[in-house]
């Protein structure tokens, strides 16, 4: 079931600025828990380090079963922090690579989503960015698993 973990996790961490809602929907996925859990606190803690000098960020974790397939589940996570240009949306999640900004603080920033997107891949999902057109803020990564 997603959602009660990542919530715990980042608060053990320590990011005191992050506020996270999320739904309960007692949707299950295909694959390690643990590992799903891992890989959403990895976009959690990538949104924090983005957005550090924020004092209030905000993250609502939701999941959906797709719509045109319901054997799909869409679990969101959206957040009100700087947005991430779309054009930057195919080598995110890629460590190393030129996103924007560049120093040691975004490549290791960058390298929590790299690790994310291998998890999320080994559970045979996929992690992507999907545009908030209709807000000027945030973000909204979107992991796709099979449903459990």
């Amino acid at each position: 079931v997603v959602g009660g973990a990542s919530a715990r996790l980042a608060k053990e961490q320590g990011s005191e600025h992050i506020r996270l809602k999320y739904h309960r929907t007692g949707l299950a996925v295909n694959g390690s828990h643990e590992m799903l859990e891992s890989a959403i606190f990895e976009v959690i803690q990538y949104t924090a380090a983005r957005n550090r000098e924020a004092t209030d960020i905000q993250i609502e974790l939701t999941a959906r079963l797709r719509s045109e397939n319901h054997d799909l589940v869409d679990i969101f996570l959206e957040d009100n922090g700087k947005p991430i240009a779309l054009s930057s949306s195919e080598v995110i999640f890629r460590p190393f690579s030129p996103v924007g900004t560049s120093g040691a603080d975004s490549d290791r920033e960058q390298v929590r989503l790299a690790i994310a997107n291998k998890m999320i891949s080994g559970m045979g999902g996929q992690i992507h960015i999907q545009s908030r057109s209709s807000l000027e803020i945030g973000n909204s990564f979107v992991i796709t698993l099979s449903r459990g």
